[in-house]
């Protein structure tokens, strides 16, 4: 069985307005198969620079958009009403409403889009 612990900073404490870089080091150990009185060791390490910091309202307005995001007209001819087209029109504007206000870094007025 494995277990990985880590902490993470607040974002009151690290910024949640740019991406972090990171290194990941994992040593490992187990018994040798051929010779059980033997133990093997290992180190495996990752650098990564995408890791993210959000705040609360910031995580929300991100699952949202994710939610928003498997959404779609019906191919290849559209809403089968008007009401449909006008409801997905208004939808669409307020998704591009939010994604603006989350560019300028209001999460909570993105989270209300």
């Amino acid at each position: 069985m494995l277990f990985i612990n880590f902490k993470v900073s607040n974002s009151t404490v690290v910024s949640n307005l740019y991406t972090h870089s990171y290194t990941t080091v994992a040593e490992y150990s187990y018994l040798n198969a051929t010779n059980p009185y033997q133990i093997l060791t290992g180190e495996y390490d990752y650098f990564g620079d995408d890791f993210v910091v959000y705040s609360a309202d910031q995580a929300d307005a991100m699952n949202l958009i994710g939610i928003i995001g498997r959404f779609s007209p019906p191919f290849p001819y559209g809403w089968s009403s008007v009401r449909a087209q006008i409801l997905w029109n208004r939808a669409t504007n307020e998704t591009n409403s939010g994604q603006e206000y989350y560019r300028q870094g209001d999460f909570q007025a993105a989270k209300e889009r």
